[in-house]
This record gives structure tokens, sequence and C-alpha cells, in this order.
């Protein structure tokens, strides 16, 4: 029996060269045992965490796959267990030391990273709640709604050739392909809702330091969006060069494993996804525009407020210089001159009251 667990992030031919670098240099454990002009690499894992024996690959469109084969047994929970220990090792042993601005981005994230898990065994196992088709010589077991699944498991049974792998390959990238189009669709339904505050302070709050928050939050919100739309872009090229593969190959079980529906539907998403992205940053632009004019009008209502505060603290201090004067040269008495100064004094905080009223 062997267990693959595969894994998808927007990629390139140049990942496959990172990670030979860093190979070569010692800084994984592992060393390259193939590489096919960096469409992919692949190189022995001896012991992690219990397995042994167990072999990496990853293609340059972003599908990495760790599998293991052990002897028969309850294939669902062993596909549970090796998964846990698989996504340890994919995150903390090839991406994180061999990629770490991606890992960053997927601990903030900005970029999901979704799993789906292959068995393949020569004896039929039974599994309850999948449904079960027989392919000629083969058992097939999926789920209806594996499409948009994280976590998705396939059970195959029976004669294994190469096509039959290549075709599961297949499968699972689309699996994870069309899950990562529907994180990335909840992504900018996100995005949109964090502009909503903002506009409403526009719309409603006259207080400029409310505004200037949400200038700031908005400015977060545009950056990580901007991210995100970087790899929904990264993600539909490596769609791209996937499906030009596929509709190269003459593999029969792409079509018996349902690939040619799975890509049609993933072609369909990615249409819809690329509209509602662009909505979304031209969105994010005219909110931006928005709030920058606001600013911009309350700094110079506060500019020319803070210049008419100035001309009559002078006038303020002027004025008082006079009014010192004439009370020396006056017989005021003691009460007369205290309602004078108090009369003056609130008259300046009044007029400083309406001044600064008016800059808010």
């Amino acid at each position: 029996m062997i267990i693959k667990v595969y894994a998808w992030i927007p990629r390139s031919y140049v990942h496959i060269a990172e990670v030979i670098d860093k190979s070569a240099k010692g800084l994984i454990d592992y060393k390259v045992k193939e590489s096919n002009n960096h469409n992919y690499i692949s190189f022995d894992v001896n012991e992690f965490e219990g397995y042994k024996n167990l072999s990496f690959v990853l293609d340059s469109d972003g599908l990495y796959s760790l599998s293991v084969k052990l002897p028969e047994g309850n294939p669902e929970k062993s596909a549970k267990d090796f998964l846990v220990k698989a996504k340890r090792f994919l995150m903390d042993r090839i991406i994180k030391s061999c990629h770490k601005v991606t890992y960053a981005q997927i601990i903030e994230g900005i970029l999901p990273i979704n799993y789906s898990t292959v068995v393949m065994s020569s004896k039929e196992h039974a599994v309850t709640g999948y449904n079960r088709a027989k392919l000629g010589s083969l058992v097939f077991y999926s789920k209806d709604n594996d499409y948009y699944m994280n976590d998705s498991f396939t059970y195959v049974s029976g004669s294994l050739t190469s096509g039959v792998e290549e075709a599961l390959d297949y499968r699972a990238f689309g699996i994870i392909m069309s899950r990562f189009f529907y994180e990335m669709m909840n992504k900018m339904e996100s995005y949109h809702n964090g502009t909503k505050e903002v506009i409403r302070l526009l719309e409603h709050e006259p207080e400029s330091n409310l505004i200037n928050n949400a200038y700031l939050n908005l400015d977060l919100v545009k950056k990580d969006a901007s991210e995100s739309w970087a790899k929904v872009e990264q993600g539909i090229d490596c769609f791209f060069r996937k499906k030009r593969m596929f509709d190269c190959s003459s593999n029969s079980f792409n079509k018996k494993f349902g690939n040619d529906v799975l890509f049609e539907r993933i072609n369909s998403d990615k249409e819809y996804i690329m509209s509602l992205w662009t909505l979304l940053i031209n969105h994010l632009e005219h909110v931006d525009t928005a709030v920058e004019a606001r600013v911009n009008y309350t700094n110079m209502n506060s500019q020319r407020a803070n210049q008419w505060l100035g001309a009559i603290n002078s006038g303020f201090i002027m004025a008082s210089i006079i009014l010192g004067l004439f009370i020396v040269n006056s017989n005021l008495s003691i009460q007369s001159f205290i309602v004078l100064v108090l009369g003056w004094v609130g008259f300046y905080e009044l007029v400083s009251f309406l001044i600064m009223k008016r800059k808010l």
C-alpha cells in the first residue's frame, strides 16, 4: 500500500533551482536524487517521525508530494496518520527551510496551503462514506465534494501502473487548485468587508484622528490584498502550465478519474476569481483615493485653524498688555478688576472653542 500526500502552492522553475541550491549547500538534510531540467526534483527521505524510506517530489507547477510504502492494512487510519506527519515535513523541513518568504505568507494567512491524499493498494479495502466506481481493473473511491475540500482522500486499488499514478497526480493538483480558488474567493470577501468600516467613517465620523486611523487600516488591507492578488495571478499561471501538459496527455485514466471535468471546472472558476479580484483591487484604489482626499481636506482645515489660533494668541497678548496699562491708569476696584479679567479670558476661550470645533 502506497500513501501519497500532496500539497500545492504557486511555484515556478526558479523554486526548483532554489531547492537544488540549498540541498547542494547542505542547508537541507536531503540530497537531490533526480532533476529533469528544473521541471521537477525528487529525493529520498530515510526516516521521518517513525516512517522510513519516504520519497519526496516537487514539480515546477508547485505540486509537492511525500509518499511512503506501508504494509496492507486499514487505509483510512493509515492515510490520516501519515497526513499529519507529511504536513509537518512539507511545512517545516521543506517550505520553511527552502522558501522562507512563502512560509511567512502561509503563517500570516496571505497564502493558503491545502492537501490531498491518495492511497494506492493492490487489494481493495471498502471505504465507508465514499462513492465506489469500478474502472476496469481498478476500484476507485472518492467523494462528490472533493473538488473544494481540503484534506481530501482518494482510494484506488487494483493494477497500479505509471499511468494511474500520473492521473492521480493531475487529480490531486486539480482538487487543491479548486480549493485554492475557493479560499481566495473568501479572502477577497474578507478584504472587501475590511473597507466597510473605512467607508462608514468617511460618511459619518467628523473626527480627524479616526479618519487617520482608518487610513492606516486601509493601508494594511491594501498590503495584504496586494500580496494575495499576486498569489492568485501566480496560481493562474501554474494552472495554465499544468493544463497545457494535461491537454497533451493521452492517459486514458484522466477521463476515468474525472480529471477532464475537474480541469474544466477550474478553468471556469479561474475566470470568475480573476474578475472578482480585479473588482476588489479597483475598489481598494477608489476607497484609498477618497480617504486620501478626506485626510488632505481635514489636514488643510486643521492648518487653517492653527493659523487662526496663532493670530488670536498674538492678539490676546497685545490686548492683555493694553488691558494691563488701562487697569494701571484707572481706579478700578478689585471686584471690577477680577470680573474684567475673567470676562476677557472667557471671551478668548469661546473664540478658541469655536475655531477648534470648526477644525474638527
